[in-house]
């Protein structure tokens, strides 16, 4: 496999069982919805690609007043070794303190700039109503603000996700890649 080769499969989309979703920002009666993948089918999807032949190093970096972590992420393929980096901070609404979800943020958006999980961002922008038909799809946190999705929009944007990569996301980025 050549460099080139290797970002065409990493651009490739997840298949819909793995896709997740979550709120991002909210409004007094609606939020907006990401797509996201778990850590582990990034390194998944470069086991698949580049058996051994990748790895990853962390370090803090200061963000502002903050800090965060910083992943550089090496793949070597056909001999060439390359370097990606992204940083990951806490999340305004991670009330466990962040530090893994700093490590997982910072290693998947280093990923991104190999294209694994890239199609995530090309998702149309998704904006969920608290209720819609008599069918809730927020949860409210201790504050009484919506925070979380219900199962119900879980599904309803799973299926979102399944028709998108019908439409268009094959199209855009390459056939479904397999998850074992």
């Amino acid at each position: 496999m050549n460099f080139r080769e290797f970002i065409n499969e990493c651009r490739r989309p997840f298949p819909a069982e793995v896709v997740l979703s979550r709120v991002q920002v909210t409004t007094a009666t609606s939020a907006l919805v990401v797509y996201y993948i778990d850590a582990r089918h990034v390194s998944e999807r470069l086991n698949q690609l580049v058996p051994g032949h990748w790895s990853d190093t962390y370090q803090t970096v200061a963000v502002g007043d903050q800090h965060g972590i910083q992943c550089s992420l090496f793949a070597t393929v056909d001999d060439h070794t390359a370097r990606v980096s992204d940083i990951g901070t806490k999340q305004a609404n991670d009330d466990m303190g962040g530090l893994k979800a700093m490590y997982s943020d910072a290693f998947k958006r280093a990923a991104v700039k190999f294209g694994i999980g890239v199609s995530l961002y090309a998702q149309p922008t998704t904006w969920v109503p608290e209720e819609k038909g008599g069918v809730k799809y927020l949860k409210k946190n201790k504050a009484g603000k919506p925070a979380y999705l219900t199962d119900e929009a879980q599904v309803a944007l799973g299926d979102k996700y399944k028709k998108w990569l019908e439409d268009e996301g094959v199209n855009k980025f390459g056939a479904v890649a397999k998850i074992d």
